[in-house]
């Protein structure tokens, strides 16, 4: 049970950023390519934590990075090429972490957790924002 909170509480952030930028990409291939970039920084990162010294960043440093997160987020709306920085920071926390689990399940985790992020946000998308031969 420990070892999901590890793989799904690592995965959720990029869930949150794919909802959040999701309705930016247009093509599924772009989609796909934007989800296996979540998953591969996730894995690197989980491979090279053990190289990190095993301390957890400070609450105000965490806030610093969860705002540079959200601010990064909310600006790749209005800047397509801020949202491929995304899968970069989001894969900081996984330096700091300890997960128990592999570098792989992470990854794959974090790719299928992006993935339906923009598959939810691709829906909604088609749902509220019609395209223009529709309307």
């Amino acid at each position: 049970m420990r070892l999901l909170f590890f793989v799904l509480g690592f995965g959720l952030d990029s869930l949150l950023a794919s909802l959040i930028v999701g309705s930016l990409l247009r093509s599924w291939r772009e989609r796909f390519g934007f989800a296996l970039a979540f998953g591969a920084f996730d894995s690197a990162a989980a491979l090279a934590g053990p190289l990190w010294p095993r301390h957890m960043p400070q609450p105000p440093a965490f806030a610093a990075y969860l705002m540079c997160v959200v601010v990064l987020a909310v600006g790749a709306r209005y800047n397509r090429a801020l949202c491929y920085l995304l899968p970069l920071l989001l894969g900081v926390d996984n330096l700091f972490g300890g997960a128990p689990a592999s570098a792989l399940s992470l990854g794959a985790d974090s790719a299928l957790l992006s993935l339906l992020g923009l598959s939810l946000a691709a829906f909604g998308r088609s749902i509220f924002l019609p395209s223009r031969a529709e309307a």
